[in-house]
């Protein structure tokens, strides 16, 4: 087993013959990762949320609340063996601890942004014999953007943005919480919309 911190882009790789789970809060950027296969989301995802995920490349979306068992929900998304990476931005230790039972062995969990006094238990005695290794992403470098812009530069990254004015805001929240929100909204505190 592996424990690191590091930086994600810098860090973890998945070839395109290999699936990553990406487990994603409201209110907390989606890692790039060029070949996501399994999306999971801690936002109240509904069909719009599904159609945005397959849409940038998801081979597989999975509704927490609507799922029995989350761990073989993902295990059968990706052919019973478990995803490569998880990489999990939740702001609860319930979503790492889930994603070690998901990632196949010699699987990497990579926890962006965890909070603070989170824990992480961990069984010792299954997690070595899988050589699941474990990396933190906390903070970004010059290397880590230079490496996102060239991915925007080339078109690997695709971006769901509306503007909206400020006296939308009500407006924006309610989609937000019946999730109908797809993307992201940029308020524009200015009045040039």
């Amino acid at each position: 087993m592996t424990i690191s911190a590091g930086h994600l882009s810098t860090d973890l790789t998945v070839p395109k013959t290999q699936r990553a789970a990406v487990f994603e809060e409201w209110g907390k950027p989606v890692s790039f990762v060029e070949r996501p296969v399994v999306q999971e989301s801690e936002l109240k995802p509904g069909q719009v949320k599904k159609e945005l995920c397959l849409k940038l490349g998801a081979e597989s979306f999975i509704d927490f609340k609507k799922s029995g068992n989350l761990v073989e929900d993902v295990m059968r998304a990706a052919d019973g063996v478990g995803v490569h990476a998880a990489i999990v931005t939740s702001g609860s230790a319930a979503g790492y601890e889930q994603a070690l039972r998901y990632l196949r062995p010699g699987g990497t969990l990579v926890a962006v942004g965890a909070p603070l006094g989170a824990k992480l238990e961990l069984d010792i005695v299954e997690s070595i014999p899988r050589n699941i290794t474990i990396k933190v992403s906390y903070v970004g470098n010059r290397e880590d953007a230079r490496q996102a812009l060239d991915m925007v530069a080339r078109g690997r990254v695709q971006t769901t943005c509306r503007v909206e004015p400020l006296a939308k805001l009500p407006e924006v929240f309610e989609e937000m919480e019946a999730g109908r929100l797809a993307g992201r909204v940029v308020l524009d505190l200015v009045g040039n919309t």
